[in-house]
C-alpha cells in the first residue's frame, strides 16, 4: 500500500516523507491467499527516537510531549491513548517510517505468556502481556495466536503472535 506521493507503508527513510502523524488506510482484500479476508489495516506516520525491531509495540516518546509523533519502545503501563501502534517492520533510530495502529498485525511481540484469544497491553521493552484486573485502559488488541518462537527477519529473539489491534485516539 502506498500514499498518493508513492510512500509505501514499509518505507524508512533518514528524511522526512510525510507529514507525522499522517495515517494511511490499507484496504481490505479478498481472494485466496494468506493476506485475503484480514480487513481494514490503518497505519500511522511517526519518527523512531530508537531502534524499533517487528512487532514492537510503539509509544510515545514521553521525554517530549510537544512531539507526539515521536515513537520508543513501549515500557508497560502505557493507557491505550499513549501507544501509537506495532512496528510492522524494523524502523532504525533516527528514521522516520509507518508504525500499524489499526487492524490485523501478523507480529506482536509477546512475554512468552500471552494465549490465543487473550487480551493483550503493553510491557516492558516493546513487549505485550496479557491484560489483568486494573490494566482496562491499557487494552491494545486481542490476540489471535498464543505467543511463538521467534520469526526469521523479525530484528529480535522473543516471542510473536498474531493479534487484532486498536492503538492511540
Amino acid at each position: 500500500m502506498t500514499t498518493a506521493a508513492g510512500i509505501a507503508t514499509t518505507t524508512v527513510s533518514t528524511t522526512q516523507q510525510a507529514p507525522l502523524g499522517f495515517r494511511l488506510t490499507e484496504p481490505a482484500a479478498s481472494g485466496g491467499d494468506a493476506t485475503a479476508d484480514l480487513g481494514e489495516k490503518e497505519w500511522v506516520y511517526i519518527l523512531a527516537d530508537e531502534a524499533l525491531a517487528v512487532g514492537d509495540v510503539v509509544v510515545i516518546n514521553t521525554a517530549d510531549w510537544a512531539n507526539p509523533w515521536h515513537g520508543i519502545q513501549g515500557n508497560g503501563g502505557e493507557s491505550r491513548a499513549e501507544v501509537l501502534g506495532v512496528a510492522g517492520h524494523i524502523i532504525a533510530s533516527g528514521s522516520f517510517g509507518f508504525v500499524q495502529c489499526r487492524g490485523y498485525a501478523l507480529y506482536v511481540k509477546g512475554d512468552g505468556s500471552v494465549a490465543q484469544g487473550e487480551d493483550v497491553v503493553p510491557h516492558t521493552a516493546g513487549l505485550c502481556d496479557t491484560f489483568a484486573d486494573g490494566e482496562e485502559e491499557q487494552v491494545i488488541g486481542l490476540a489471535l495466536a498464543a505467543d511463538a518462537a521467534n520469526l526469521a527477519g523479525t530484528g529480535h529473539s522473543v516471542p510473536v503472535f498474531a493479534a487484532m489491534i486498536n492503538c492511540g485516539v
